[in-house]
């Protein structure tokens, strides 16, 4: 047996390819490179040295996988479990307590050690604790009641369960690991609406369900959805193009008209149809003892009878449930249904965000609650996580490859397309979750006025700097720039399409300039006036300015400097230049002793006698000992001095009741108060 330097388990498993240039030859012939892996990052080795009959047996022409050792016994050929290595990386849990397969491609992987791209959320983030002791074992006997420590058990408890869902099997359909499937399904469940009647879109279904009961013409196929002689399920799963009408030759999807865990209608059939992850049309569905009765905009009210008979209008029987309000009919009274049904971890710290979704529009995830249908568990890290990047997330719901929806975006690819630069992920006033302002050139939906030829893609051509200076002359011309309008450019705080905020700002300030500015700085115990009504634009202009820092007037950064009132000019706006730089002032700035102003003493210029005769000694600046934001001190004053932009004499200020003392290094130390 070969040992392979490869510290994760790579197993095998499914059909081997050959796509690659050292591939068996005879796989070659029937199996495509799609087949078997997104990724390059990592490979496992057999697959790569085209030895696929290292795992692999030749199926010849019974066309089933057959593998050289079932389970975990194939990889045990090459992979030493009990080695330290793989106890490490598998949190010390026993490797004969769960598949290979569950965590790893077989095959290859676009991530290290063949690890699967989709896996379930603690194991992306190593956190098998959640689920297991460090035994192995779960921490609850039943899975299900395992599952709802995080999935609303609301979901899985209505009036009517798949059977799997009844039983507390939720891995009949799920593997808890990882999978090739979206939702880590164990088979493959189109989640599209239409799709070709074909086995390989229903293979998870067909687990169960026999394919021809629902696909086969003949009467001897029974599923409770027939009239006389059709099988209707028939009728929508293979499409209706060979019958001449206006309609795709492709059939409707099971998940349009039935839910996949429980439903408040017999059967699993949905309130209303799932047109591609959101529901839209109203199924206004009734069961009939031999039949029933359903009304949706694609054909209007339509009834069956298995036997053919007419079914007459049979009220629904008391059993079933009476179809709950639409959305559109959702109240927002104080409380909420809204709050009472978000996601209780959320709505602890988000309250204000929960009362901002009681608009006149909300997106679906969040009239449900279900925060983490978009949203990762942030943690104590305070960061927004997604579930994946905006495209591929909104995709999940919404087919953006649709005619429609690139009619209504112009043509234009929302491949890697941000859909939060124009729409609300939440709640919005106006259709479609649009934000409240638009930018003109899109308010006109003049896209080529910003953006070159559709078929091109999104490009610019240009910087966006250049395209906004077009219209926003002069902004990017001051001597000191912003540095984000060097590095991300104008969008890097402003959407270039709608905002909720004027100036198109994608947060309000400081929030947004918190963004690149730690925070910290301006949150200590004391904090300056502007700084705390979170008035930033009080002494910085936000683009660019003639001054250092973009402050709107001077303001000396050296540590020594002639004095002059214009090199002040931005304390000026607010303090009182007279009582803080005449000697002869007698206005008290919480800094006099002995009758002297002990401000003017310091910034004013001062003559040094010497041995070798008089000298101008240049004043010392604000900044030697004021922090112009916030210090954990009274009076803004530094722990230590500012020299020339770097710490250096510790100042060691005490407040004295109305005085001070403080040891600068320029001096020794010294104590005032104003009445000596």
């Amino acid at each position: 047996m070969r040992t392979r330097g490869i510290l994760s388990l790579l197993m095998a498993f499914g059909l081997c390819l050959a796509a690659v240039p050292a591939a068996a030859e005879s796989c070659d012939e029937c199996h495509e490179l799609s087949d078997i892996g997104d990724g390059d990052r990592s490979i496992h080795p057999p697959f790569e040295d085209g030895e696929c009959l290292e795992c692999h047996l030749d199926h010849g022409d019974e066309e089933k996988l057959m593998l050289a050792e079932k389970g975990n016994a194939l990889c045990d050929q090459c992979h030493e479990r009990d080695e330290e290595d793989f106890l490490g990386a598998h949190k010390n849990i026993s490797g004969d307590r769960a598949s290979c397969l569950s965590c790893h491609d077989p095959h290859r992987s676009s991530l290290t050690t063949l690890l699967r791209t989709r896996r379930h959320r603690p194991l992306a983030y190593g956190r098998c604790d959640q689920c297991h002791r460090f035994d192995g074992r779960l921490h609850k006997a039943e899975v299900k009641e395992l599952c709802f420590e995080c999935h609303e058990r609301e979901e899985f408890s209505r009036n009517y369960g798949h059977l799997p869902v009844v039983e507390g099997e939720c891995l009949e359909c799920h593997d808890p690991h990882g999978s090739r499937q979206r939702a880590l399904l164990v088979d493959r469940y189109t989640r599209e609406r239409w799709a070709q009647a074909g086995e390989e879109d229903y293979r998870l279904c067909l687990g169960c369900h026999e394919a021809d009961t629902f696909t086969g013409s003949g009467d001897e196929e029974t599923t409770n959805f027939r009239s006389g002689s059709r099988n209707i399920h028939q009728v929508h799963v293979e499409g209706r193009g060979r019958t001449g009408k206006v309609a795709p030759d492709r059939g409707l999807t099971c998940r349009n008209c039935h839910e996949v865990h429980s439903s408040n209608y017999p059967r699993l059939i949905r309130a209303s149809l799932d047109c591609g992850g959101v529901p839209c049309l109203r199924l206004e569905f009734q069961n009939l003892p031999e039949g029933g009765t359903c009304s949706v905009s694609c054909h209007g009210k339509k009834s069956y009878n298995r036997s053919g008979a007419d079914p007459g209008l049979t009220p629904t029987p008391p059993s079933s449930p009476p179809p709950p309000a639409p959305a559109e009919e959702i109240s927002f009274s104080e409380p909420t249904e809204l709050e009472k049904s978000i996601n209780r971890r959320c709505r602890s710290c988000h309250q204000d965000d929960v009362q901002s979704f009681s608009r006149t529009y909300v997106h679906l995830p969040v009239r449900q609650g279900n925060c983490s249908a978009c949203h990762l568990d942030h943690g104590p890290d305070n960061k927004l996580v997604l579930l994946d990047r905006q495209d591929r997330l909104c995709s999940r719901c919404h087919d953006l490859r649709s005619k429609a929806v690139r009619s209504a975006h112009g043509e234009y690819s929302l491949t890697r397309a941000r859909c939060t630069e124009c729409h609300d992920p939440h709640a919005a006033a106006n259709p479609s979750l649009l934000y409240f302002l638009e930018h003109d050139p899109f308010a006109e939906r003049d896209c080529g006025a910003c953006h070159g030829d559709p078929s091109e893609g999104w490009s610019l051509g240009v910087s966006i700097n250049q395209v906004c200076g077009e219209c926003h002359e002069g902004i990017a011309d001051s001597p000191v720039p912003h540095g984000a309008m060097k590095g991300k450019g104008c969008v890097g705080c402003h959407r270039p399409h709608a905002a909720e905020s004027e100036q198109f700002l994608r947060a309000q300030i400081p929030e947004l300039c918190f963004r690149c500015h730690a925070d910290r700085r301006f949150s200590r115990e004391t904090v300056h006036a502007p700084v705390g009504d979170g008035d930033c634009g009080a002494c910085h202009f936000p683009h660019g300015s003639e001054n250092a820092g973009l402050l709107t007037r001077p303001y000396p950064l050296q540590q020594y400097l002639n004095y002059s009132d214009e090199s002040y000019g931005l304390c000026w706006e607010c303090h009182d230049a007279e009582s803080l730089t005449d000697s002869s002032s007698t206005a008290d700035t919480g800094f006099r002793g002995r009758g002297n102003n002990l401000h003017a003493r310091h910034i004013r210029d001062r003559t040094i006698r010497t041995e070798l005769g008089e000298r101008t000694a240049r004043g010392v600046t604000c900044r030697n000992c004021h922090d112009p934001h916030s210090t954990d001190g009274p009076l803004l004053i530094r722990e230590e001095m500012d020299c020339g932009g770097v710490p250096c004499l510790q100042l060691e200020f005490h407040k004295i009741g109305e005085g001070g003392k403080c040891l600068g290094g320029c001096h020794a130390r010294q104590s005032y108060l104003p009445l000596d």
